[in-house]
């Protein structure tokens, strides 16, 4: 047998292996610990980087299906009819100097007719007034068929006019000027877009005429359903003062019999003045008040907005009201919000464009140089989820300088 010393003493080596065995145990086990998050991090990691490039790739996939359907997105930025106007007519004078300064077509040959240069400029003129007015025509062809999914092809139908007017005048020398070109395609553009906006405000004042229609059809819905249980209640009213007059002359045998039928006759009351109070209650949501934002460029300029309020059943009476002979052209209706505290609402907007009021001196005149986006920001920090109509159709304003034509 071991002696006592010996065995103590393996049995010391013994607890120190096995404490030695359990603390390299516990830090190989945290060591597993640590790479297996730092590997569950990468895996995160990877995760969203694919997910960027899925994302990246349907983003591609979408533009090319979009490109096979003719979707173009805007060149332009410009937000208002106006604006796409101006640039228009900043095209066409440009074209018009050019018209005038020799700069839509010229000739790399000198040419002379019986030995005249004279006579041979004047050829080459009139062969390159027959070009540009050919190239013209085809070119407002173009601008005159452009639709959403036909942009590119019109584009490519004006420089296939060049190149082909080139190709018929080659022996001549006489070419289309590549400016001139793409100034052609530029109106296009332009012209394409505008049409875009305008068609986008249409259907914004439409969906914001069918909203109207539908609050208006609310308020009517509500107020019938009180009168409904206004006369109901009436109904079941005289029917429970009948039922009480003959429960007082009945005889002890009747009277379980009038107690029942008037503990109906409760029971249907509380519910017919349940239903009269709900229906006050809708009716008074769609009569409170509407704050409008409207504008009307043609008679105050761009950028400038009337704030108001109306407790009108119908609020565009309010609106057409202000339409009256008093300006020329008639308001556009950016918005109108519905609300249960329509001065609250109103006063708010007011304070908050103080400094932009155009009438410093009367507070009755309710006009801010503004834009729409500007209060948009702030009926959205309000808590209202309402969408403003951005721009203005001002047909009536936009035909009028249409027809006026330029200003000398």
């Amino acid at each position: 047998m071991m002696p006592e010393e010996q065995y103590k003493e393996a049995e010391a080596k013994l607890e120190a292996m096995k404490r030695e065995f359990a603390k390299r145990l516990e830090s190989e086990r945290a060591m597993a610990d640590l790479v297996s998050r730092d590997i569950a991090q990468q895996i995160t990691v990877r995760r969203k980087e694919l997910a960027t490039i899925e994302k990246e790739l349907n983003r591609g996939k979408q533009n090319l299906d979009l490109a096979e359907l003719g979707f173009q997105r805007r060149q332009f930025t410009y937000e208002d009819p106006a604006s796409y106007q101006n640039a228009i007519e900043e095209i066409e004078d440009e074209l018009a100097a050019r018209l005038k300064n020799e700069g839509a077509a010229k000739c790399n040959v000198n040419w002379s007719v019986q030995g005249s240069a004279k006579k041979g400029e004047a050829m080459i003129g009139k062969l390159m007034k027959l070009a540009i007015r050919t190239f013209n025509a085809d070119a407002d062809a173009a601008i005159a068929k452009v639709r959403w999914n036909n942009l590119e092809t019109m584009a490519d139908r004006i420089r296939k006019s060049e190149l082909t007017i080139e190709k018929t005048l080659d022996k001549w020398g006489i070419v289309i000027i590549d400016a001139y070109r793409d100034l052609k395609i530029k109106e296009m553009r332009l012209t394409f877009e505008r049409a875009e906006l305008d068609q986008r405000i249409k259907e914004e004042q439409r969906a914001l005429r069918e909203q109207q229609r539908e609050e208006e059809r609310a308020r009517k819905e509500a107020e019938a359903a009180q009168s409904e249980a206004e006369r109901e209640e009436r109904r079941i009213a005289t029917a429970l003062e009948k039922a009480k007059q003959e429960l007082s002359e009945a005889h002890t045998t009747d009277i379980s019999k009038y107690v029942e039928r008037i503990r109906d006759l409760e029971n249907k009351m509380a519910d017919a003045t349940e239903k009269r109070e709900r229906a006050i209650s809708m009716a008074q949501l769609t009569k409170m008040g509407n704050v409008y934002i409207i504008s009307n460029i043609g008679s105050f300029g761009e950028q400038v907005l009337k704030i108001g309020m109306t407790r009108r059943m119908n609020p565009m009476d309010r609106i057409w009201e202000l339409s009256d002979a008093s300006v020329p052209f008639d308001f556009d209706v950016h918005g109108i919000i519905k609300t249960d505290d329509a001065p609250a609402l109103e006063a708010a907007l007011h304070q908050r464009f103080v400094n932009r009021r155009v009438n410093l001196v009367n507070l009755r005149k309710e006009y801010f140089r503004i834009s729409i986006k500007d209060v948009q920001e702030v009926v959205s920090a309000l808590g209202l989820d309402v969408k403003l109509t951005l721009a203005a159709e001002a047909r009536e304003h936009y035909e009028s300088v249409k027809i006026r034509g330029p200003s000398v």
